[in-house]
């Protein structure tokens, strides 16, 4: 049977870098919450001002994903916290429609890349 405190020291090392892999991890997501908020208080202001579009509004919220990566769910809760009412079961079906069309996109173009390198590599 091994001896565990014989690893101790390791075991410290790898914990300390850890912590600082999840405290980097923390500041980058921070900073994409900080960087989209911006974007959705505009998406607010345009949303009461007037008709809630629920595909506009998933469009919107794909792109403000794909872009920053901020999360749907926390701007759906913001859209809450500004007291505008929206079919969510709607607007995340229309979100997972975009996600699927980028989805099925990139298998595509996944699979056409394959096919051309097996052709000049004789697979």
């Amino acid at each position: 049977m091994r001896n565990v405190y014989l690893d101790l020291p390791t075991t410290c090392r790898k914990n300390t870098h850890i912590k600082e892999v999840f405290a980097q991890e923390e500041n980058k997501f921070f900073g994409v919450l900080k960087k989209g908020h911006t974007i959705v208080e505009s998406i607010i202001s345009d949303i009461s001002d007037s008709h809630v579009n629920v595909v506009e509004l998933a469009k919107r919220a794909f792109d403000l994903f794909q872009s920053a990566g901020y999360p749907f769910e926390i701007l759906v809760e913001e859209i809450k916290d500004a007291r505008i009412v929206l079919d969510e079961k709607m607007l995340r079906s229309e979100f997972d429609k975009f996600l699927m069309r980028i989805r099925k996109f990139r298998v595509k173009d996944w699979i056409k890349i394959q096919r051309r390198t097996c052709r000049y590599r004789r697979c």
